[in-house]
């Protein structure tokens, strides 16, 4: 438990022979002060009470403030208690100071991130950090902790609890980057000091660093026999499969299309010969070429969903809000990878097939095919992706479609 007391620093000694008056605040033999803006002679403080002596000019007022500034350390001390939150220096001198104290705690940070992130309409990324920030709930077992309490030591245990509960390492990048963005998030807003900032920068290379927790999984992709199988499916024989089937082969010819662009294509985006969209997640403009296996996929749906303005019968009128159309497309992801899950077994192909593979074996099956490596990164796992997408955006419709003609 902390506790404090009111002092008259004499080790530090004035040009007029006067020292602090200072706050002490002590905790697991550790001390701070908090300078209090007076300042006294020896013989003008008294020890036993450790309060101006009634020599100091203006002693009574002077006592007096000092008797607010002790009670409000003590309410300060108690309500960390009450809140349950780990005592921290930097967290006590921020509330003693009234420096953003609501904001200076871990999850008034989180939930006010995701909040704004939700208001701007980015609710899928708003759902990340929400799960990421339930992660972080059960490790510091629902009690919230200052800012502060973020260092090297919190983010190495909280590495291990993550690694205990089975986690790769990717994911556990994944949750110390969400912790990261909102640490950087919260110094942009001035609620907490770069001086204390536990990550590894070129300034502060001790620090703890995501380097060691790149994802080993190996790529998610189709042999060439396996692929052929799966574009040979019998849907005559297994119809209720036919869509989960349609849409992967789309995504495979579509340059590896993600569920979610998928989800949202609408017969609009289709001009001239190109399929032009934008990345819901990072908001890049992908430029193609309708190509004739595109056009099969799109007209088959076409007839069968005509109505719609979406080409996939996964949105439609009812879903406008952002939320309303991330939970569906949520829900029927679920459905489609437990389809391509299922397809898989039938042709008992051993890779466990997911909305990821037609990406990752659309890059693959180009390398295999002679593409060159500077045009298609091979291995689309999530450590790469970032690496994969600089490529497979930057270069022109034209050298990206006569690549596309290797599929």
């Amino acid at each position: 438990m902390a506790s404090i007391k009111i002092l008259l620093k004499t080790g530090k000694v004035y040009s007029d022979n006067r020292h602090p008056v200072i706050l002490r605040v002590l905790h697991e033999r550790k001390q701070n002060v908090v300078t209090l803006g007076f300042n006294a002679k020896k013989e003008e403080w008294n020890k036993d009470l450790q309060r101006f002596s009634s020599i100091a000019k203006g002693y009574k007022s002077k006592n007096k403030a000092l008797d607010v500034y002790e009670e409000k350390a003590e309410t300060i001390l108690a309500d960390i208690s009450k809140e349950g939150m780990n005592f921290c220096f930097e967290l006590f001198i921020s509330r003693f100071r009234d420096e953003n104290s609501e904001s200076s705690t871990l999850f008034v940070m989180y939930e006010s991130y995701i909040n704004e992130l939700v208001e701007r309409n980015n609710v899928s990324t708003a759902s990340i950090y929400n799960n990421a920030f339930n992660v972080i709930k059960s490790y510091l077992k629902n009690k919230d902790v200052s800012l502060y309490s973020i260092d090297y030591k919190f983010l190495k245990s909280f590495e291990t609890f993550l690694f205990k509960k089975g986690n790769t390492g990717g994911g556990v990048h994944h949750h110390m980057r969400s912790l990261r963005a909102v640490l950087n998030e919260a110094i942009r807003r001035k609620y907490f000091d770069t001086s204390h900032y536990p990550f590894s920068t070129q300034f502060n290379k001790t620090g703890y660093s995501l380097s060691h927790l790149k994802s080993n999984a190996r790529p998610r992709a189709l042999s060439g026999s396996d692929m052929k199988l799966f574009k040979n499916f019998d849907v005559e024989k297994y119809p209720h499969y036919k869509q989960a089937h349609l849409m992967f082969v789309f995504s495979y010819y579509g340059r590896g299309f993600n569920f979610t662009d998928m989800a949202k294509l609408k017969y609009c985006n289709i001009y001239d010969g190109r399929i032009i969209y934008r990345r819901s997640k990072t908001g890049k403009l992908i430029n193609l070429n309708y190509n004739i296996h595109l056009q099969e996929i799109v007209n088959y749906f076409q007839k069968r969903n005509g109505s719609s303005e979406y080409i996939f019968p996964i949105l439609n009128h009812i879903h406008q809000s952002e939320m309303q159309k991330m939970n569906r497309i949520k829900k029927c992801r679920a459905k489609f990878n437990l389809e391509l899950k299922e397809m898989a077994e039938i042709l008992k192909i051993n890779v466990p097939i997911t909305s990821y593979v037609a990406r990752h074996t659309y890059a693959t099956t180009l390398k295999r095919n002679g593409a060159s490596v500077e045009k298609i990164a091979e291995g689309l796992s999530h450590s790469n992706l970032k690496v994969v997408k600089s490529y497979l955006e930057n270069f022109s419709n034209e050298e990206l479609d006569k690549t596309d003609d290797l599929l």
